[in-house]
């Protein structure tokens, strides 16, 4: 079963219009963690981490409060880019974490990276021993916008209104001419369903229902498109 809504054709903006406000801030360095690396050592790189962060939050926070967003609304996901020493492409690594001082969190940073790397590489490919290079840091800063409230309908009848109907119509179908029934999808109501083969249509969007197919509006009158029932 999948859905859709009766203003298909602008989802894409909807959307837009409905998404959190997010910049994204990125910044280049070179932090090497080398195998042999001491714990004293893991801190310093620490260090650099945690200092490049902030440093983008600052920025993240200026920016977005001259756009007129309220600081206290803003809130922060982090990440690296990192690979093993000697490797060419460094891995986009998302981070549930943001703040990193000691060695032990260095560690939960390869960790993560490895976590990354063995999603797209099988497990024999890891060469945790030529240790690891991250190669870039970044921040998103997001808030949230005021989204609409999506109107909520009682449910009606299964049976759509008969000012729902317009006509029936051939329509050439898998090689073959068949009868469908045409609907308005304005007139149609929550709880209705459109059993196929048939055709909702509207100024914006065209739905095709083929036989053994049907669509039922939920509270919402968004469009369930599932296997006849």
């Amino acid at each position: 079963m999948s859905m859709t809504l009766p203003f298909a054709a602008a989802f894409s903006a909807f959307g837009a219009a409905c998404a959190e406000y997010t910049h994204r801030y990125d910044k280049s360095l070179v932090v090497l963690l080398p195998h042999s690396l001491s714990a004293e050592e893991k801190q310093r790189a620490a260090e650099t981490i945690n200092s490049a962060w902030r440093n983008l939050e600052e920025i993240a926070v200026r920016e977005m409060a001259n756009e007129g967003i309220n600081p206290s609304h803003i809130t922060f996901r982090y990440g690296i880019y990192a690979r093993y020493i000697g490797q060419l492409e460094s891995f986009d690594t998302p981070l549930t974490f943001g703040h990193v001082h000691t060695a032990d969190d260095i560690d939960r940073l390869t960790e993560a990276f490895e976590n990354v790397y063995t999603k797209i590489y099988p497990e024999g490919a890891r060469f945790l021993e030529a240790g690891y290079a991250i190669t870039e840091v970044y921040v998103q800063a997001v808030a949230p916008k005021p989204v609409p409230v999506i109107r909520e309908y009682d449910l009606e009848g299964v049976k759509p209104a008969d000012s729902a109907y317009i006509s029936t119509r051939e329509v050439y179908h898998k090689g073959k001419w068949e009868l469908f029934t045409v609907w308005e999808m304005s007139e149609l109501r929550a709880g209705n369903v459109v059993k196929g083969p048939a055709i909702i249509q509207d100024p914006m969007t065209t739905v095709v229902i083929p036989p053994g197919k049907e669509v039922a509006l939920d509270q919402f009158r968004f469009l369930h498109y599932r296997d006849a029932r």
